[in-house]
């Protein structure tokens, strides 16, 4: 596995589906599935408005698994 940053993520969530690994805030590392691209997003899960907002936080995006929205600490350890 190779550490990725929380902005090369978000590019490639935008981009389309993305196999990824990060490490919770409790220390367990959790697989996930994911995407920011809104084409692949189903539309009853779309955002209100157009734009995916982040805060300073948190990076947002679609667990395809779990079928809803989850979130990343921009402090995660994230792997690909």
């Amino acid at each position: 596995m190779q550490t990725i940053s929380i902005g090369k993520l978000r590019q490639k969530l935008e981009g389309g589906v993305v196999k990824f690994s990060f490490i919770k805030l409790e220390g367990e590392l959790r697989p996930a599935v994911g995407t920011l691209d809104l084409n692949i997003i189903p539309d009853d899960k779309l955002p209100n408005g157009s734009v995916i907002q982040d805060n300073e936080k948190v990076l947002k995006y679609f667990d395809l698994e779990k079928e809803n929205w989850r979130s990343i600490s921009v402090t995660s350890q994230i792997f690909e």
